[in-house]
């Protein structure tokens, strides 16, 4: 009999590949997270490196969610951020469709995005590294999201 196949009969019927045993150590407490604390997927996987990608990455919140997809709440909260550099040349073709600011009244806060994803490296001591180490790190980005 296969090792996962003798694990899942250890574990209870019913126990599917993903479940996880209960650990308990010498005074009979679990091991595991509470529930709330639980490991979502692909949580721990590294940000890839394309900045489209890196868009849709950010999960819905049930209160935002909506019809709009994660990536274009991203892009309405990063539209005109920046000054538009073909604009000051006198020669930017988007006009009112522009993503970028035109003008200093129209530019507009950035959102702070901080710890908002998992860092990449496995051994980062950085300080000031603006990813998270561990899942008590991470913020929603949906939730308390203040604009600096």
């Amino acid at each position: 009999m296969p090792p996962s196949c003798t694990k899942r009969k250890q574990w209870g019927k019913g126990a599917s590949s993903g479940a996880f045993p209960r650990i308990r150590d010498s005074t009979g407490s679990s091991l595991l997270p509470p529930p709330e604390l639980s490991l979502k997927p692909g949580l721990l996987e590294p940000p890839p490196s394309s900045p489209d990608v890196l868009l849709s990455l950010i999960p819905l919140s049930t209160e935002r969610s909506n019809s709009r997809q994660p990536s274009q709440w991203v892009k309405d909260r990063l539209f005109k951020t920046k000054v538009c550099r073909y604009f000051i040349k006198g020669r930017c073709k988007y006009g009112d469709k522009c993503t970028y600011a035109h003008s200093a009244d129209e530019v507009q806060a950035i959102p702070d995005l901080h710890k908002t994803r998992t860092c990449y490296k496995i051994n980062c001591t950085n300080q000031s590294c603006p990813f998270a180490h561990s899942i008590y790190e991470l913020r929603d980005p949906f939730v308390g999201s203040e604009l600096i």
